[in-house]
Formats: C-alpha cells, structure tokens, sequence
C-alpha cells in the first residue's frame, strides 16, 4: 500500500495519529456496549469471559495472568470464580510441581463457543477484508495497555 507523502511528514503523522485516537474512540465506545451486553448475556464479567477466551489449550495460570492483563493474585480469585462455576479446572504441573495449569471444561468450551457466538453477531465486520482484520489485530496489539504501564505519565493530581 502507497501511503500519501502528506503521510510521511510530521505534520501529516500527527494529523494521522489524531484521526486514529479519534476513531479508537468512537469504536471503544460501541465495543463498550457490545461487550457490557454480551458479558451480561453470557452470565460472565469482562475479566471472567477474557480468560475463558485465551484458554484455548491448557497454560499456566501465570500465562493466563499475562495474556488478560492482570496480577497473580487477582487471577487466583478469577480463577477461583471460574472453577466454582465449573468452567475451568486446575491441575499441577508435571515439569514445575509449583506451577498451576488451567485448562477449560467442558462448559467452559460450551461457554466460550457462547462468547464467540456473540461476539461474531454483534459487531458488523463483514465489510472488513481478512488482511485489514490482521492489520488491525496487530496494530491493536501494539497499542495493548500493558505496554504502557510502566510509561505512563502521572497524573498532575496525583500525591
């Protein structure tokens, strides 16, 4: 793809940049939507239905932990929640006895087929082609929160 030499200078860069906040906006607002309904339908939370989504083979719960975004503590009680409602079990490790591995039940295969169910019919992407999806994902990647944790400028209200 030819990108506009307007593109390539500063002043283009920063209006490009400006343009994609603007639309990450507008979209993060209608996924919100999508997303607070769907999770409401599917009886999980955000966090719950995350991890139900990356257990797409057995892994660590440290792994898990990584791959949504949170601390070990805080998965330990999602994953508590998880297996109380039967979605998940917990085993150890074979090669590290101190290692947890999560794999999904069978309700929970069932319950992630529901979250990609909803997913899929909620939001209209029929008119994106399959390399743009691929762009997207990898753009979006690169923009994941953790990336910016440890750069993030404080708050000037903060104490």
């Amino acid at each position: 793809m030819d990108l506009p030499s307007s593109l390539l200078n500063e002043e283009g860069k920063a209006e490009l940049i400006c343009r994609v906040k603007i639309l990450l906006a507008e979209n993060n607002a209608v996924f919100e939507r999508i997303s607070r309904d769907g999770f409401e339908q599917v009886g999980l939370s955000q966090q719950m239905c995350s991890a139900v989504w990356e257990l797409r083979h057995p892994m660590k719960l440290s792994d898990l932990a990584s791959f949504i975004g949170c601390n070990r503590s805080t998965m330990t009680g999602l994953a508590d929640r998880l297996e109380s409602l039967q979605l998940i079990q917990r085993k150890q490790s074979p090669s590290d006895r101190r290692s947890v591995i999560v794999e999904l039940t069978q309700m929970g295969l069932q319950k992630r087929q529901q979250i990609k169910d909803h997913l899929l019919g909620d939001y209209p992407v029929d008119n994106i082609t399959d390399f743009d999806l691929v762009m997207l994902d990898t753009a979006l990647n690169s923009l994941s929160p953790d990336r910016f944790i440890n750069t993030a400028k404080p708050s000037p209200n903060a104490s």
